[in-house]
């Protein structure tokens, strides 16, 4: 019998007023798990931490595009859903997790991955070509780079 598992692209969203581009590379993948660990524990007490946690890890995490991916068990994966929805700080930064996608499988996973950093990259440049904030082709070649190591 195989592990039936859930993949969930979240993205990570900082308080208004608050510089992403500052503080997302200061988050680790274990803020993420840790603030995802604790939301469930107060949503669904000790049982339902057990019951989640099991399975629990955060595969990824860019700093550049701040999403993120979460494996969870499929049996509770409305509860990981819910635990996830409900995460309000993050290293003691307010923040809030919005759950883009789920998937069931690596392939779909991988493909939905480069679809979601190609719309973040995109709003990305847009938002500093309007703030007339020039980034260097470094900063971009090394995006791509993170992309090729994602998929």
């Amino acid at each position: 019998m195989r592990y039936k598992q859930r993949f969930f692209i979240c993205q990570l969203d900082f308080a208004v007023g608050e510089d992403a581009l500052a503080l997302a590379p200061s988050v680790s993948t274990g803020d993420i798990f840790n603030a995802i660990r604790i939301s469930t524990t107060e949503s669904f007490g000790d049982v339902g931490m057990g019951r989640i946690t099991s399975s629990l890890a955060v595969k990824y995490y860019s700093p550049v595009t701040r999403l993120f991916v979460v494996r969870g068990p499929f049996a509770a994966e409305s509860e990981l859903h819910a635990a996830i929805a409900l995460v309000r700080t993050c290293r003691k930064q307010s923040v809030a997790f919005r759950t883009l996608q789920i998937c069931g499988s690596l392939r779909v996973l991988r493909q939905s991955l480069r679809y979601w950093h190609t719309t973040a990259t995109t709003a990305l440049r847009r938002s500093l070509d309007k703030d007339d904030v020039e980034l260097d082709e470094a900063f971009f070649g090394a995006l791509e780079a993170e992309l090729g190591d994602a998929g």
